[in-house]
């Protein structure tokens, strides 16, 4: 029944021009479909109170993947102080990882600059109208009487949870003694994954940490909410693909995550491990000739690892130990944020991707050199969404190209 009625509600998002939103037809379908409408809103309109600076001015650092032989291009812009708000009575909906109050949705100014780009569609709980208006789907809400947000879109997955959501946890460290006791929303999906409880026991000391149910929604009379030091497109309407003008990456925060977390795992380059190492994927999205490129791998003397298998440690230790890491895109390729300087890392994506700057930042962080080569999808795709779970085909041969001009 759920599907259906969102369907229905897509249906007259659609037909804007001749139903307005809140018109009072329109408003009462609406509801009667088990949603309600809010205006899209930024952050910095709906504050209760705005707290000192916890990270210093810093600036953005955003590395364009390179192919063989390209010239690294990184977009540099100053980055103001990080400074936490306090919002009152607003509500949390897990699904879609989206704060709100009782009149809008609230976004960040990246978010609302590039809204004719990214899609906020991306749970079961709200869909984007065309001219602003999002529908949240309602019930039971569970009171929280007050809470630290750090909760992203994605946050389940490996990439989001390690690049957005922990470095955003570890500047918790630097808030005001009065907010120590506020407890820490995370997905309660990170408390039953060992590698994910692993990474947040790093950073969240004492304080306590609330596990959020996907389909339940919260209301939070007090939560503070931290900007986040790194951003970028989680999903994009069709036909449009990512480019280095929608990434935020603060290199202040990320180079003191990556210090921060090396230090607290107590990892430092030993000479043990593989010095080439394979980032294998188990069958699933994003299929790909994996056995052939493999052969070509072991001939060169790579190991073949299956990151999800090791524990948090194991990872950061493996991949800061290696001198080379090949691998697809996807979120194994988080871990390029723990290589050391001068080290290299080939990666390859579908070609609608040569502006992603999801892991080709974070070798910049490192001081890396990653190598992008990109690919055609086996069918033909329109959107991030389709794309996320598309097939391709690597050639060997410029697998294996690539690899000689660069090891």
């Amino acid at each position: 029944m759920t599907d259906i009625r969102r369907s229905i509600l897509k249906r007259l998002a659609k037909r804007k021009p001749t139903l307005p939103v809140h018109g009072s037809l329109s408003t009462y379908l609406v509801r009667y479909l088990g949603y309600e409408a809010v205006q899209a809103g930024a952050f910095q309109d709906y504050v209760s109170q705005t707290l000192a600076p916890i990270f210093p001015a810093s600036h953005s650092a955003v590395a364009k993947p390179k192919r063989l032989h390209e010239d690294i291009l990184v977009l540099r812009e100053p980055l103001p102080p990080i400074q936490p708000v306090l919002l009152k009575n607003t509500r949390f909906s897990p699904d879609c990882a989206r704060v709100r109050t009782d009149t809008a949705a609230l976004f960040w100014p990246k978010e609302l600059e590039q809204q004719h780009r990214f899609k906020w569609e991306n749970g079961r709980s709200y869909v984007l109208e065309a001219n602003g208006v999002i529908n949240f789907r309602t019930g039971h809400e569970t009171y929280i009487g007050k809470a630290i947000c750090a909760v992203t879109p994605g946050a389940a997955n490996w990439y989001h949870w390690l690049i957005e959501v922990l470095p955003t946890i570890m500047l918790m460290q630097n808030l005001p003694a009065a907010y120590d006791d506020f407890p820490l929303l995370v997905p309660e999906e990170i408390l039953a994954g060992a590698t994910f409880k692993d990474a947040l026991d790093l950073f969240v000391g004492t304080r306590p940490v609330i596990g959020l149910a996907r389909d339940e929604q919260y209301c939070v009379g007090e939560m503070v909410v931290i900007p986040p030091p790194v951003s970028g497109p989680f999903d994009m309407h069709d036909h449009h693909w990512p480019v280095p003008e929608d990434y935020v990456n603060n290199m202040g925060v990320m180079q003191q995550f990556r210090t921060q977390t090396l230090g607290c795992l107590g990892v430092t380059y030993d000479g043990n491990g593989p010095k080439r190492v394979f980032l294998a994927r188990a069958p699933g999205t994003r299929s790909y000739n994996q056995d052939d490129i493999l052969k070509v791998a072991r001939a060169k003397g790579f190991e073949i690892v299956r990151l999800e298998h090791l524990s948090f440690r194991e990872q950061v230790q493996m991949m800061h130990n290696a001198d080379f890491v090949a691998g697809p895109t996807g979120a194994a390729c988080a871990n390029t944020m723990f290589m050391r300087p001068g080290t290299k890392i080939l990666i390859w994506a579908l070609k609608q991707y040569d502006g992603a700057c999801f892991f080709s930042n974070l070798g910049h962080v490192a001081g890396c050199q990653a190598t992008y080569c990109f690919v055609e999808a086996d069918t033909p795709v329109k959107s991030t969404y389709e794309a996320f779970s598309a097939s391709y085909v690597l050639s060997p041969k410029v697998f294996s190209d690539n690899l000689d001009a660069l090891l």
